[in-house]
């Protein structure tokens, strides 16, 4: 029998939210009184009414002002040299003017370049704080439940500061709205089942059985030249900076797992790189089919997945018109509608100034987790009740008319939760943004039963798949394979030396190589070079992708010395033209019947070698 596990959301005292959620409050916007620190504790009224003012200014994803280091982190007097050496039991960080929450020490992780810090607050279930630590920058993830999203990123004494509101993130923006419009009278009375995940029998039972672990699941970040151009507004090294975004959103969507009850896999991060150019137009759903079969990144795509080993991949973009993004939806049994290549399409694309909440929800979506039943397709599109899945998020009104939903719902307030039948939540007015005294709104369940008619547990859809998303990279990286071996060929010295190697397998890489030493330049499946006498020897060429590696068989290469040129045959002077009069006339008729007189002997000598 499954046990309800309650986790009651504390008040947070001044974090207030407004349309846009929580934001940070400067000693210039809210004026402070002597004290602690020289802060104070704002109204509520001031808190809310700053909060709508800036969310008008600058939309629902907004950089805000930087902050010197000691007003965001007020026991942190001087940056360290070295921030992956910072690793304290707790953590206190000032997210507005006079407050001030302090995260214990979770857990600390060393990687090659980075280490990685996790905090939690146990009097406040579901808030986290996950910072990533590079030798001259850290960057951190706030996560306060029901309200907003920071993300912090210290370089050179000071802070920038990135709002998110998770309510207002939606898969599509403004301009895909045409699109979701077009389909509404379709979807507005679906015949039960329709447009849902089509169970193919046998395949549920198998993937819930695969529930050991746990499984890494390998993401890759992808940026493009836009996010660039945001990046460079708050950091030096955008390379860096990217790896410690990336590296953030991973680990804070690990908590949000571990919060939902999803213990048989983490995410781990694979690697960040910036994709090609390519040619767009502001839509989300565009760029998605860039990156999918027969779009113009893709085959930049699929060699990017085998060379890092990545399960999934998310793109950010600094696409300006919305904070949300768009992902490759599966079916409820992990299979997509498209059955060739599966990790095709573990893909999904973001706004860069989005938060970890967006992150999670369009790679949820990857794995078959849906929106709510009210929203299955986009705002408004509802899916009937008792169609036999259970691959929803959950949304539910509390009882001061507040819209509060799980991941993938769409909702005004958010939990860092996935839909768990197993699992309560006791809303306050405090976690929501209302003024006055905190007042319990209720408490509720985050999911339903896979029987009950509105059925909503994208935790088990996690759980179900973890085994078949740990092994996507693996499903179409076969070992290398040749197919054409090189051929032994001899040539002179001066002229085009030339070898080639056909191969197949994904993610390939070459290196040719001379009586077992590598070839400078020598890394394409076509090699060739301007030969030189010390070039002979034998050639092989080593195949390999992150699977396995191949050597070909050896091609002799012989070189001659360069042919001497032959020697130029000094040209015959013509004779002088025959004289035209007749008679007498000095030399020119002398030199006439000789000219004859040689014509004929060669006739003569033609005629008898043709006889």
């Amino acid at each position: 029998m499954n046990s309800k596990i309650a986790l009651p959301l504390v008040g947070l005292g001044a974090v207030l939210i407004g349309a846009a959620g929580l934001q940070i409050l400067s000693d210039a916007t809210v004026p402070a009184t002597s004290g602690a620190g020289g802060l104070r504790e704002p109204a509520a009224t001031e808190v809310v009414a700053h909060a709508r003012s800036l969310a008008r200014q600058a939309g629902p994803a907004a950089h805000l002002p930087r902050f010197s280091l000691s007003h965001v982190f007020p026991d942190l007097a001087d940056a360290p040299a070295d921030w992956r050496g910072w690793q304290p039991e707790q953590i206190t960080v000032a997210p507005h003017a006079g407050l001030r929450l302090t995260f214990t020490r979770e857990q600390a992780q060393q990687t090659e370049r980075t280490m990685t810090w996790v905090g939690r607050i146990p009097e406040l279930p579901g808030a986290s704080l996950v910072g990533i630590a590079s030798e001259r920058a850290w960057d951190a993830i706030l996560v306060v439940p029901g309200a907003g999203e920071f993300a912090f990123h210290v370089e050179n004494g000071r802070v920038s500061v990135t709002e998110s509101a998770p309510g207002e993130e939606r898969c599509a923006n403004d301009e895909e709205k045409a699109v979701t419009a077009a389909m509404t009278a379709e979807y507005s009375a679906p015949a039960a089942g329709r447009y849902v995940p089509r169970m193919t029998p046998g395949v549920a039972e198998v993937l819930a059985a695969a529930t050991d672990g746990p499984w890494m699941v390998d993401v890759l970040l992808l940026y493009d030249a836009t996010a660039v151009t945001v990046a460079r507004t708050l950091a030096t090294d955008v390379e860096a900076y990217m790896e410690a975004r990336g590296r953030g959103m991973i680990e804070t969507a690990n908590v949000f797992f571990r919060n939902s009850g999803v213990e048989n896999f983490v995410w781990r991060f694979a690697g960040a790189a910036q994709v090609p150019a390519f040619a767009r137009d502001g839509k989300f759903l565009t760029d998605l089919n860039a990156m999918t079969p027969g779009g113009a990144l893709y085959s930049w795509i699929r060699d990017a997945r085998y060379r890092y080993g990545a399960d999934q991949m998310m793109l950010l973009t600094g696409e300006a018109e919305a904070p949300g993004g768009r992902a490759a939806t599966r079916y409820q049994d992990g299979s997509h509608r498209d059955q060739a290549n599966e990790a095709d399409w573990a893909v999904a694309v973001m706004n860069v100034r989005a938060g970890s909440f967006t992150f999670t929800h369009e790679l949820a979506h990857n794995w078959g987790c849906y929106h709510d039943r009210g929203n299955f397709f986009g705002t408004n599109l509802p899916t009937p009740d008792s169609d036999g899945y259970w691959c929803y998020g959950l949304r539910f009104v509390d009882n001061l008319g507040g819209v509060t939903g799980t991941i993938m719902a769409y909702a005004d307030y958010k939990l860092p939760y996935f839909s768990n039948p197993d699992l309560t939540v006791r809303v306050t007015s405090t976690m929501q943004g209302r003024a006055g005294a905190e007042i319990d709104v209720g408490t509720f369940a985050l999911g339903y039963t896979e029987t009950h008619p509105k059925a909503a547990n994208n935790a088990r859809v996690l759980r179900d798949h973890a085994a078949w998303m740990a092994g996507l990279a693996d499903e179409i990286a076969a070992a290398p394979e040749i197919v054409e071996q090189p051929v032994a060929t001899s040539v002179e010295a001066g002229q085009t030396l030339a070898l080639r190697v056909a191969a197949r397998g994904g993610g390939l890489y070459y290196q040719w190589k001379r009586n077992g030493v590598a070839v400078a330049g020598g890394t394409t499946a076509n090699f060739s070079k301007t030969a030189a006498t010390a070039d002979a020897g034998d050639y092989t060429v080593e195949v390999s992708n992150r699977r396995g590696a191949i050597v070909s068989s050896v091609a002799a290469v012989n070189v001659t010395a360069a042919s001497a040129p032959a020697p130029s045959t000094p040209a015959t002077p013509s004779p002088p033209p025959a004289s035209s009069g007749g008679g007498g006339g000095g030399g020119g008729g002398a030199t006439s019947v000789c000219f004859a007189g040689l014509v004929a002997v060669a006739l003569l000598v033609r005629r008898r070698f043709s006889d």
